[in-house]
């Protein structure tokens, strides 16, 4: 069995636990090493029963070979860490993963990237921050996301709308998308793009494989931008991930009564460089080789609309709404609700960041929203 199969194997076993997957790789430098002290280095780690067994089953009957033609069917590949094209930025973090799964367009393993991660639970605010930064990040670096909803649905897809490849790190296998509603956008970043997973196909999306691909995310990357995260959120896993591997970190601000902003201010306070538009990013990077990519004008981008599901007196008043800025008197002559209607649900829009309120009491769309 050649080195690279090997590595197929362990990540066959242990995918869920990369630390254990380096210890055995240090352990045992060849799958007959391995399988001399399996049994032993079972009893030792106390792996549990069920891992004991999938263990022994895997040793007995593995082919790598199989893996590899059901990967060629679907068109994916596979690199190890023995891999000459395995990149070296994440050759250095304390728990590569040994085996990558790849769709697309392997050659951007080997270019400059940077991480656009945030919240789920988006705002229109950090939906215009994000538009507007991966707009200018891409140019120059390949953006790195999760394909989560939010943030980094927006950072894809602004990227690839302006026809600059992304790259997509997900936590099930590539058999699978995550969240399902992004399967078209994933169709969108392979044809430019890449996919990559750690994870064997079959693999479903469970809860703690999110945080474990964030460290492969940071680790492509020269360094991480968080638009807008919580204080307690995925985002932020990503960012300690970073801090860890040694990579920059850049935080957004936002507006100081937000806790959708709360981790970016926290960052900022840790360290984190403020960042209000690309110079704050390029200006860390003047070592680097950038290409020289003409520009895509701004006006030629439409951004990804995000629209609150509204119903009821919340829907009436959206519509009252529009992009250029309106009083209350105008609001409340356009619609039969009264005052104490409306005024409440414009609390509620301008709190969850859907409105601006401006001087003199005009109400406006958020920019960025429907």
């Amino acid at each position: 069995m050649s080195i690279s199969d090997y590595y197929l194997l362990i990540n066959h076993v242990f995918h869920d636990q990369p630390k254990r997957m380096v210890e055995i790789l240090n352990l045992f430098p060849d799958v007959n090493a391995f399988k001399a002290k399996a049994d032993t280095y079972a009893r030792e780690t106390q792996m549990s029963d069920r891992q004991k067994k999938i263990l022994t089953e895997t040793l007995s009957h593995f082919s790598a070979e199989t893996i590899r033609e059901k990967l060629e069917k679907r068109g994916l590949s596979v690199i190890t860490w023995d891999s000459d094209d395995y990149p070296e930025l994440l050759r250095e973090i304390p728990d590569p993963p040994p085996v990558l799964y790849l769709q697309g367009r392997k050659s951007l393993l080997s270019r400059e990237c940077f991480a656009v991660v945030g919240s789920r639970d988006i705002t229109a605010y950090g939906q215009e921050v994000t538009n507007r930064l991966v707009q200018d990040i891409s140019p120059y670096f390949v953006v790195v996301s999760g394909l989560a909803a939010g943030v980094d649905t927006i950072a894809h897809d602004t990227a690839v709308r302006l026809g600059y490849p992304t790259i997509a790190v997900v936590a099930t296998g590539l058999d699978r998308v995550y969240p399902t509603e992004n399967k078209a956008l994933a169709e969108k970043i392979i044809s430019n793009g890449l996919i990559i997973s750690e994870y064997p196909l079959g693999t479903p999306a469970i809860g703690y494989r999110f945080p474990q691909r964030n460290r492969i995310i940071s680790g492509l990357s020269r360094g991480m931008l968080i638009c807008e995260a919580k204080q307690q959120s995925g985002a932020m896993i990503t960012a300690r991930h970073a801090m860890e591997q040694n990579r920059d970190v850049f935080a957004v601000p936002g507006p100081i009564f937000s806790r959708q902003s709360d981790g970016c201010h926290a960052l900022i306070q840790d360290g984190a460089k403020l960042v209000r538009g690309i110079e704050d990013i390029l200006g860390e990077y003047s070592f680097l080789p950038f290409p020289k990519t003409k520009r895509v004008p701004l006006a030629s981008v439409t951004p990804i609309q995000i629209t609150p599901s509204l119903s009821g007196v919340d829907a009436e008043v959206w519509d009252l709404l529009d992009n250029e800025p309106q009083q209350l008197e105008e609001l409340l002559a356009k619609s039969p609700l009264s005052i104490s209607q409306i005024l409440p649900v414009l609390s509620h829009f301008e709190a969850q960041q859907w409105i601006t309120v401006l001087p003199g009491q005009y109400y406006v769309r958020h920019r960025g929203g429907s």
